[in-house]
């Protein structure tokens, strides 16, 4: 049995990441012709991922959802990469400015 607490702060998570979605559209939108706007626009999935990993175990906390936990934390790690790996190109200057 999950303690209330946990209960809190699990849709606690949830509101947060929820509210980033909108915040990290705006944001890509606004670099999207820049070189940082590669990194911007993989914020948008990310947040959504996120944001619904948390939201399935508010909803269905059970061992049932382990695989669309899986699937969503691994598509979401995988983004979390490839925004490290655009980052790290701009950064070190191997995209031009």
């Amino acid at each position: 049995m999950r303690s209330m607490w946990l209960d809190f702060v699990l849709i606690g998570q949830v509101a947060v990441l929820s509210a980033t979605a909108p915040l990290s559209i705006i944001a890509a939108y606004g670099y999207r012709d820049t070189p940082f706007g590669r990194v911007l626009a993989a914020l948008v999935p990310i947040s959504v991922l996120y944001a619904a990993f948390a939201a399935i175990r508010v909803v269905r906390g059970g061992s049932q959802w382990d695989a669309v936990h899986l699937v969503v934390g691994s598509a979401a790690l995988a983004l979390v990469g490839y925004a490290v790996f655009e980052l790290v190109t701009v950064l070190t200057e191997r995209r031009k400015l």
